[in-house]
């Protein structure tokens, strides 16, 4: 590489002492490739430090402000901030340039926004908002006690990518886009809605605000659940109350002057039972390939393994509250995704929450009456090698190793987390993403009881050869193995390694997700009054080998400036629960009956000038529970 090219620039003299034109001390004639190691090393120093020393460099002279300017804050960003998104800065930083004769490099620029993220979500600093979730074409008339306690109502689901916000609403999908500036241009409103069909796999178009005819609503179509696998959430897993599972492909294009969302069937996933989708998880392998695991109400968990080239392997399995996974028959495997046929048992014409949510009794001679009568399960998380399901009962996690190898997938003997003492529930697990500082191998579990519990999957990997799930029979019963001769016992409960509680607030919980410029805070969505719960998990991102008790780590970061974690309410009068929940470095977004809202805490540090707004939002901190309200404005002096 050459030598750096100083260029005096008059726009910087207000930065700098003026001086006369003398050539650049040695240091700063040095090769551009030594600044960039020099850089390097700095940026990967503790944030404060290295950002500091950077912050000295820059205002020693004009030529320290051009390198530190060209290169340095980019080493900065790319180091510290990897997860903060800079798409949609360009227009702020092109205002910054015109209305205060900035000179500054769009990396300093960048820089100074995502190290005060932080501070933002420390002081619920933010600016919100929320949006009416459009009612079903066909819904009836809300009466009474209002939307979801309709006969009508199904759960709206939640997407959330860098392009696009996908809400799941009976059997349509509505399409928001996902930044503010593009969200104020459309006046919040949905730019397409969608009506699925799980039973077809024929492409779906939709003209830009323009509404689908007016057909009938089967209940048995409703969409259940929804898993983007691509950043930008173009690409989105369905599950529907028939069991059906799509992967979506989401595309746009100008006609004209009206632009076309196409909504394309890339893989059809038929079902071999009518039980309504309860969760989807979706898992990318290095085989150029990837997994997606559906998990119904009564206990059916199926794997569906997708490759590039089209095709498609399912395996299927039974669960019940024991944790015992019966193999059941494998759906045949296509080359052309398209094409699958699915001819059901004969089921129920009527569906609805109150028949979800019932018992199932079953007659003795039925074949669904074999395994999975009692279970309820809820979530479904895939994870490298292991498979997590969430249901009701003593043990409400089991988690399964699993091997994949050409003939198939196998799973081993469950795991399963310690008992709480009672029967409970667990309808959302999560693990942190793969860039985080948190470990990947943590699994977080949200418990009916309002408690998330954290537990360590290697203990499922500690044990060479695990039993598979032909010994489990043996393994519940005495300790000799069929030639007579003792086995060894291979402790299967998972004690949790640390615990996350509030104690204002024991509502259960519904969802999940990380969130922060680090994606080291935890944000809980409760059950009642649209509330978030968010908990600073950054203690763990040094955790390595298992604690000797499982430690209460709800202060997280120890430094007295942090503001420590806080509950707030999303909504100002609402008693409906925050089903779904999704952050983000800057955001979080949620839906509740009949709301999507959003907290934006990126918005104050780019448009500094706009004065406080009206709404605020209510919240109170967990380590006193005083009420208090959000700030739109990030005070000066931090």
């Amino acid at each position: 590489m050459g030598r750096h090219q100083v260029v005096n620039e008059a726009s910087t003299s207000s930065l700098v002492p003026k001086s006369s034109h003398k050539p650049p001390p040695s240091l700063f004639r040095l090769p551009t490739d030594v600044w960039l190691h020099i850089f390097t090393q700095l940026s990967h120093s503790p944030s404060q430090d290295g950002q500091s020393t950077l912050s000295a460099l820059s205002i020693t002279s004009k030529h320290a402000l051009k390198l530190v300017d060209e290169y340095g804050w980019k080493h900065v960003l790319l180091a510290q901030y990897r997860l903060v998104s800079i798409q949609g800065l360009d227009a702020y930083y092109g205002q910054y340039v015109q209305t205060k004769g900035g000179t500054r490099s769009k990396g300093w620029f960048s820089c100074r926004y995502a190290s005060r993220l932080q501070r933002c979500w420390d002081g619920v600093v933010l600016r919100s908002g929320a949006v009416d979730i459009p009612a079903s074409l066909q819904a009836k008339k809300k009466v009474g006690r209002g939307r979801r306690f309709g006969g009508d109502f199904a759960i709206p689901t939640l997407v959330v990518g860098t392009r696009w916000l996908v809400v799941g609403v009976r059997s349509e999908i509505l399409l928001y886009p996902s930044r503010p500036r593009a969200r104020t241009q459309v006046g919040g409103q949905c730019v397409a809605r969608i009506k699925l069909d799980s039973r077809s796999a024929t492409d779906l178009c939709s003209a830009a605000g323009k509404e689908k005819e007016r057909t009938p609503d089967d209940p048995w179509q409703d969409i259940t659940a929804m898993k983007a696998t691509n950043e930008e959430a173009s690409k989105v897993v369905v599950g529907f109350a028939d069991g059906c599972v799509q992967v979506l492909s989401i595309n746009s294009a100008k006609v004209g002057k009206t632009e076309k969302i196409r909504v394309e069937v890339l893989h059809y996933l038929p079902s071999s039972r009518r039980s309504e989708v309860a969760d989807i998880s979706t898992h990318t392998t290095s085989e150029e390939q990837y997994l997606i695991a559906s998990l119904s109400k009564r206990g059916l968990l199926q794997i569906h393994t997708i490759q590039h080239s089209a095709a498609i392997e399912t395996h299927s399995w039974n669960t019940d509250t024991d944790g015992l996974a019966t193999p059941s028959s494998q759906l045949s495997t296509s080359t052309d995704s398209s094409s699958g046929t699915n001819t059901p048992p004969p089921r129920p014409a009527f569906r609805s929450a109150a028949f979800n949510n019932a018992p199932l009794v079953l007659p003795d001679d039925s074949p669904a009456a074999a395994g999975g009568v009692a279970t309820r399960a809820w979530s479904v998380l895939l994870g490298q090698a292991w498979v997590a399901v969430g249901i009701t009962g003593e043990h409400a996690v089991y988690l399964y190793p699993c091997t994949r190898s050409e003939s198939g997938t196998e799973l081993k003997e469950p795991f399963y987390v310690a008992n709480t003492g009672q029967r409970t529930s667990v309808y959302a697990m999560a693990t942190a993403p793969a860039k985080s500082g948190i470990p990947g191998f943590l699994l977080f579990a949200g418990f009916y009881d309002g408690v998330v519990r954290v537990y360590d999957t290697r203990q499922l990997h500690s044990e060479a050869d695990a039993m598979d799930m032909q010994d489990l029979n043996e393994a519940l019963h005495p300790t000799l193995n069929r030639n007579g001769q003792r086995r060894r016992r291979i402790r299967k409960e998972l004690d949790p390694i640390a615990i996350f509680r509030e104690d204002y607030d024991t509502d259960a919980i519904y969802s999940l997700s990380f969130a922060g410029p680090n994606f080291d805070l935890l944000v809980v969505g409760g059950a009642r009054h649209a509330k978030i719960r968010t908990f600073d998990v950054s203690s763990l991102s040094a955790y390595d080998v298992p604690l000797l008790s499982a430690p209460i780590a709800a202060e997280g970061r120890k430094d007295e400036e942090r503001g420590g974690d806080w509950t707030a309410f999303a909504l100002p009068s609402t008693d409906s629960p925050q089903y779904g929940v999704v952050g983000d470095a800057d955001r979080v977004i949620g839906v509740t009956d009949s709301k999507l809202w959003w907290f934006d805490f990126g918005l104050p540090l780019l448009d500094e000038d706009a004065e406080e707004v009206e709404h605020r939002v209510a919240f109170f901190r967990h380590r006193d529970g005083a009420l208090s309200y959000s700030s739109s404005i990030l005070p000066s002096h931090t």
